[in-house]
């Protein structure tokens, strides 16, 4: 049996007895993740009643956390017989916040560079992002004619609010056109990919400059 509770939510169970006893019938709920959940610590059925409830309630944090499942167990107690649970563990799941995740904050979010430049990109996170291990941010670019230094940033628990920097180059193959490419970046964890929000990043790398010495000859003398 699973139901799933949003983070300051109240969920309440139904728990039926088939057929209903004669006696009082407790039912207790072991809850041993009370940071996260709460639960009514019994359920009972006086007698001649089939049905009971409980009721069980994910707790509110500040914590941008992922989707977690708690388990709480059900044990049945009676004054002369034993009770049998049909379903003796009741999962719980605290679904992630809407926002967890990376918001990048790009800047600039467009460059033009002549083929001898270069510009500096700077990336923000945000202050609030609870992650566990190490995250690589990659600047993925659609084209090769620029290159990005570093093309990996990797975020960890002590780093989440800083501003980071990356330098957008032309490659040295400059061309007589202009050209456009795009940076796109990606957030990786491991083998998880952790949902990111950044704008992409225009890049127009303008035409090589091309020299031309023009010579002028003058036949004759001048007046």
């Amino acid at each position: 049996e699973a139901i799933t509770i949003a983070e300051g939510t109240t969920h309440t169970i139904t728990l039926n007895i088939d057929p209903p006893s004669s006696q009082t019938i407790t039912v207790n709920l072991h809850n041993s993740n009370t940071d996260q959940i709460t639960a009514s610590p019994a359920a009972t059925f006086i007698p001649g009643t089939a049905m009971t409830t409980a009721t069980i309630s994910a707790i509110d944090d500040d914590d941008k956390e992922r989707s977690e499942t708690h388990i709480i167990r059900l044990t049945a107690e009676q004054s002369d017989t034993r009770t049998y649970i049909a379903t003796p563990e009741l999962a719980v799941t605290i679904p992630a916040d809407n926002d967890l995740g990376i918001t990048i904050t790009v800047n600039p979010t467009s460059l033009e560079l002549s083929p001898n430049d270069s510009a500096a990109i700077h990336l923000a996170m945000p202050p609030r992002f609870l992650i566990t291990g190490p995250i690589v941010i990659a600047a993925d670019i659609s084209s090769d004619i620029i290159t990005v230094t570093p093309e990996r940033l990797t975020l960890n628990p002590t780093n989440t609010t800083a501003t980071m920097t990356v330098t957008v180059t032309p490659s040295d193959d400059s061309s007589a056109q202009p050209s456009a490419t795009t940076i796109t970046l990606t957030a990786i964890s491991g083998t998880e990919e952790p949902q990111l929000t950044a704008d992409n990043i225009a890049v127009t790398v303008k035409a090589a400059g091309i020299n031309i010495k023009v010579k002028v000859y003058l036949e004759g003398a001048l007046p």
